[in-house]
């Protein structure tokens, strides 16, 4: 008993030794000197209980953006932990580890250290948003089964924003600094006289916003002891100085070490953001040389820089020096992994590099260019880059990257951008006042030249939309300004349901909801209707017409009346709705399912989702020909639909309508078809979803394994809404939005 004590105690130490160091070690990286480091490290202000699992809430995602402080919120609540196991025999050491040190079999990891189901155990896993989207997924997902299973685990991880995060109950955001503390800490750092106790007013709302990051605080107050008189501008500018001033460190043989920082850094994010091996990078003087540099830490002979944005800066700059191309990693499948890295390329490198980079990656990946561009501008500000370019200089920009935009979007292009018959972009009118811009595209009958500059006249016919707004801050300005004008008119055609019709069931609802619009009947109506009636009404209500208004479409008189002659030359005299109605006629209440029996629901189910696939598959195929590959359905085809049709619910005061709890299982790529299998029962109430998760995440590295770093399983619940006229349609756009909006093609 006395020598596991003893044991216990040399391991405690040596952790709180390690975490001291790695805690340290980063804000030494940050440019602090070693009694800075020591004395926030030390600091007793912090308080991070609000982030700490409890027995009503055992799992906790820590959320919060770059600099915000999560690691070091991470290590301070496991060195209160180390300092409790310190103090209670019984308290196991917690478990600390990265994101990238766990393997896809986390149910067996965990069973080899939950040993005791009387003691507490304590998992921390940071840098979630390091590894990939798949990875992440899995993480979470066998966490949540974790906690079922054993009701004393208590679990922390820690991510930037991410997807899979924006909905679940678990997430906490890391508060940051209130503007004093923020403050206190920038002139407890900046011991320049000339600025000390500065005035965070005059600084610009930007800088004051990001200062309330840590890591940015204590940039700015470094900043300011090394640039005395001189105000930042930019959180870019910040960053810039942040990463010059840790190579500052680097003494011996520095062109050849930037080299190696660089080397490290691809070969890491090539590989999912994991640590490298030293014998890959170098000799053992290149380890040494590394290690000097104080931005690189050595574990168990692996390399790994001690932050992960000055891992992502060496990646862009080496992708700046073409140290490695954007060819070579959509080749080897990596692009999910250099996110970060490209988003900074794009925020602080050479315009004219990550313009030729961007470019290639519209052109091969415009799904994934479009969360680039989304995460590295801001939609909405002062930009000073743009009042020093002239109004020629501005025009050329956008008609660029609308050029590059428009030709990634095949078929849609002609429904969404502004081009002519031949895909040639439209005329451009602009107006630019200091860092203010108005653009639109004419579209009128006259002809024009490319460019046109507003005068008192511009808004004379023929001109389309005006957009007019001060763009965001950053030099990749005109890549954001094209693709929100893409993705406005692309949300209106989705949210109106409105793009041409290309797949047989959504025609077959919107003739069948002409039919009720005409005869005046709800969408409810399942019932057959006699065309020489529709004709009869269609000859006097609609006799001058060319659009008849069904919902928020207007569908051509004359297609409804080809729709009317096909159904005559068949000898087809009734108008039948396209889907399976009522099957019972005198139902005992109003609920609109009251009038089907259980098993109706569920063929109408079957036939609706069999449409649905059918459908999504067509539309998709047909307008998004470019951005399929990142479309998650499309990826996940062939699938097999599995679910369960829960049955409606009769309660003494009301009743519960059908339900549908279902998930997508791929199927390999060579099956030829879908399958649908959902089976009947009764509400269940016991969610078993976290087993189907971790099977489902295991199927998709299995038969998606291009795809697999950004694909992750998701199973879905749902009241069941299939009911009305165009059920199908309804859901087909439903599953278009949700895809469309995980790339940030639909506002």
């Amino acid at each position: 008993m006395e020598k596991d004590l003893t044991l216990k105690k040399k391991k405690i130490d040596e952790e709180k030794k390690l975490i001291q160091a790695k805690c340290i070690s980063r804000l030494k990286a940050n440019g602090l000197n070693n009694e800075q480091a020591k004395y926030i490290l030390e600091n007793k202000g912090h308080n991070f209980e609000y982030l700490m699992p409890t027995k009503e809430k055992r799992l906790i995602v820590v959320v919060g953006e770059f600099g915000i402080g999560k690691s070091f919120a991470v290590n301070k609540i496991n060195l209160s932990l180390l300092l409790r196991a310190e103090r209670d025999i019984d308290f196991p050491i917690p478990i600390t580890l990265n994101a990238s040190q766990l393997s896809a079999d986390i149910q067996n990891y965990l069973e080899t250290l939950i040993l005791d189901n009387s003691k507490e155990y304590w998992i921390i896993v940071d840098g979630m948003d390091e590894v990939a989207l798949s990875l992440s997924t899995n993480i979470l997902e066998n966490m949540r089964i974790a906690i079922e299973r054993w009701d004393n685990l208590y679990v922390i991880l820690t991510s930037r924003p991410l997807i899979i995060f924006n909905e679940i109950s678990e997430k906490v955001f890391i508060k940051g600094l209130s503007e004093k503390e923020s403050q206190e800490l920038v002139n407890n750092i900046n011991t320049g006289a000339q600025l000390q106790n500065i005035n965070f007013y005059n600084l610009p709302k930007e800088i004051r916003d990001v200062s309330r990051r840590p890591l940015f605080a204590i940039l700015l107050g470094i900043y300011f002891n090394r640039k005395s008189n001189k105000l930042p501008s930019t959180k870019g500018e910040l960053l810039t100085f942040f990463i010059e001033n840790a190579l500052e460190k680097i003494k011996v043989r520095e062109y050849e070490t930037k080299k190696l920082l660089m080397k490290l850094a691809v070969e890491s994010t090539n590989n999912g953001n994991i640590p490298v091996k030293k014998t890959e990078i170098g000799d053992y003087e290149d380890t040494k040389n590394l290690l000097n540099s104080e931005i690189v830490i050595e574990e168990n002979g692996y390399l790994t820089f001690v932050l992960p944005i000055i891992s992502q800066w060496f990646a862009a700059k080496a992708l700046s020096e073409s140290m490695i191309t954007v060819d070579e990693i959509i080749s080897k499948n990596s692009l999910d992994y250099w996110k970060y890295p490209l988003v900074i390329l794009l925020s602080m490198f050479n315009e004219n590099k990550f313009n030729e980079i961007l470019c290639v990656i519209v052109e091969k990946d415009a799904g994934f260019a479009s969360i680039l561009v989304e995460e590295s501008t801001e939609k909405w500000g002062g930009n000073k880059d743009l009042k020093l370019l002239t109004s020629q200089e501005t025009v050329l920009k956008i008609r660029m990257s609308m050029n590059y935009w428009t030709k990634s979007l095949g078929n849609l292009a002609n429904i969404i951008a502004p081009v002519d018959i031949y895909g040639k972009l439209l005329p451009l009118g602009l107006e630019k006042k200091d860092g203010w811009i108005e653009t639109a595209w004419y579209r009128g009958n006259e002809t024009k030249p490319d460019i046109v500059f507003f005068d008192n006249h511009k808004y004379e016919p023929g001109w389309g939309i005006y957009r007019s707004s001060n763009p965001g801050d950053g030099a990749s300005w005109y890549w954001r300004w094209t693709l929100d004008e893409l993705k406005d008119n692309l949300t209106k055609q989705i949210k109106n349901r409105s793009l041409p019709i290309c797949t047989e069931i959504i025609y077959k609802e919107l003739m069948w909801c002409t039919s009720l619009k005409i005869t005046n009947r709800g969408s409810l109506f399942n019932e057959k209707i006699d065309a020489k009636q529709v004709r009869s009404i269609l000859d006097h209500k609609y006799q001058h017409a060319e659009f008849i208004r069904v919902d928020k479409n207007l569908v051509p008189k004359s297609m409804y009346i080809e729709y009317l002659d096909e159904l005559e030359s068949g000898g087809i005299q009734l108008i039948e709705c396209p889907l399976l109605g009522p099957d019972i006629e005198e139902p005992t209440d109003n609920w609109v399912w009251s009038s089907y029996t259980d098993e109706r629901l569920y063929s109408r189910t079957l036939q609706i989702y069999q449409e649905v696939i059918i459908g999504y598959k067509e539309v998709v195929e047909t307008f998004f020909p470019f951005l399929k590959k990142r479309l998650e359905k499309y990826i996940l085809y062939p699938f097999i639909l599995k679910g369960e049709f829960e049955v409606p619910e009769k309660f003494p005061a009301r009743s519960v309508g059908p339900g549908l709890k279902w998930y997508l299982e791929p199927l390999p790529f060579d099956s030829k078809e879908f399958v649908i299998d959902i089976k009947m029962t009764k509400r269940n109430k016991k969610n078993n979803n976290d087993n189907i998760l971790y099977e489902l995440d295991q199927i998709i590295k299995k038969h998606r394994p291009d795809s697999s770093s950004w694909l992750g399983a998701s199973h879905n619940g749902q009241v069941l809404d299939i009911f009305g006229s165009s059920p199908v349609t309804n859901i087909i756009y439903e599953w278009l939005e949700r895809d469309l909006a995980k790339i940030n093609w639909i506002q």
